[in-house]
């Protein structure tokens, strides 16, 4: 099935499909990618989300999707409060653009909305919001593979071996550890950057992967403008993460 059939028989909140349809609009507006990613355990899909990756300059903000999404005052002022243009230099290293979310706990129907955006090569701010509450946390990131690992092993992550980066944070004291690809971010090359994940991709849902996976897998599948990215991990090895995007400026993954 498609992700869009999934949300139906899902029965999640119709702020999915509402940010998903903002995709072509975006798309002509600004440079910008799309995605989507699931939380896993060993029984099912516990949460989808869904994403824009979007490179602009631009600190104005001001169109249909900005306004639904920032319709929420505090979450509105605390970006505006937080986030710089200067945030938005794509560099080689750490996060790139603005990145805009929204995450559908499946058993609780909770919505949260989320903005993500570098402060530094080696960090990146989130700002939440449930539509009553707003707070933030911060994301790390860990180049040193004799530190990946220590970590990896510390807290029972059970990653698979890799040479890549990782994206660390610690959330209600869990430890959320995704695998950050090396590839150049700084030259947005869209292809060579999908050829990097596409070969990460084997050995990432073959090792230590929960059973769960294959529910996600299977919406990849099916979704022609579907790439692998990533696979995130917690302590534990409580829950599994995996991330899909589109590696295209027009086509988007919400529509085949």
């Amino acid at each position: 099935m498609s992700i869009r059939q999934y949300l139906i028989e899902a029965n999640s909140p119709l702020e999915m499909s509402r940010f998903a349809d903002f995709s072509s609009q975006l798309k002509k507006q600004y440079k910008t990618l799309d995605g989507y990613a699931f939380d896993f355990n060993s029984k099912d899909v516990s949460a989808i989300k869904f994403y824009y990756k979007i490179y602009t300059k631009d600190n104005k903000f001001d169109n249909n999707f900005f306004r639904w999404f920032l319709q929420n005052d505090m979450f509105y002022y605390a970006f505006k409060g937080y986030y710089n243009p200067l945030f938005s230099e794509v560099s080689h290293r750490g996060l790139t653009g603005i990145n805009f979310a929204i995450k559908n706990n499946i058993k609780s129907k909770q919505i949260i909305k989320s903005i993500y955006f570098r402060t530094s090569n080696t960090s990146s701010l989130v700002i939440n919001s449930d539509g009553v509450n707003t707070w933030t946390n911060n994301y790390y990131y860990i180049y040193n593979s004799i530190i990946i690992k220590l970590i990896n092993k510390l807290f029972k992550l059970n990653m698979p071996k890799h040479q890549e980066a990782i994206e660390l944070s610690i959330r209600r004291r869990t430890v959320h550890a995704s695998i950050f690809p090396r590839f150049n971010r700084a030259s947005l090359d869209l292809e060579q950057s999908k050829k990097y994940c596409s070969n990460l991709m084997p050995g990432m849902i073959i090792d230590n992967s929960l059973p769960a996976q294959n529910i996600p897998l299977t919406i990849h599948c099916h979704d022609m403008n579907s790439s692998f990215i990533t696979k995130g991990y917690t302590s534990n090895n409580e829950m599994q993460k995996i991330y899909f995007g589109c590696f295209d400026w027009k086509k988007s993954i919400f529509k085949n």
